[in-house]
């Protein structure tokens, strides 16, 4: 199999970035944070829907980050555009199925 759309290089390069952005994006976890408003009551519930992100926690999802890179790695390849090559690249097989009744009268039986 060859890939039709990049060269090997640049879909390992590629495939490594997605990676990468994707361990980036996975460690991005909301750091608690306290400020001190007079009209705190009214910005805590703005604090809780934006809280602020870091990167310096362990990776807590890990199945969740695996099954983002097959994902993402699944459609790198298909944008690769993947193309079989070897002694059978250009052959067609065809499947035919006969519902006739010969095929359906048995072993023993005459086709009608």
């Amino acid at each position: 199999m060859t890939l039709a759309g990049l060269p090997l290089w640049a879909f390992a390069l590629g495939a490594l970035a997605i990676a990468g952005v994707l361990l980036l994006l996975q460690r991005l976890r909301p750091a608690p944070r306290t400020i001190v408003l007079p009209g705190a009551m009214l910005w805590a519930e703005a604090i809780r829907m934006a809280p602020a992100r870091v990167l310096d926690r362990p990776l807590r999802h890990l199945w969740a980050y695996l099954l983002a890179v097959v994902l993402a790695g699944l459609l790198w390849t298909a944008f690769a555009d993947p193309v079989r090559t070897g002694p059978d690249q250009g052959a067609m097989v065809t499947f035919y199925l006969d519902t006739g009744p010969g095929m359906g009268a048995g072993d023993g039986a005459p086709a009608t």
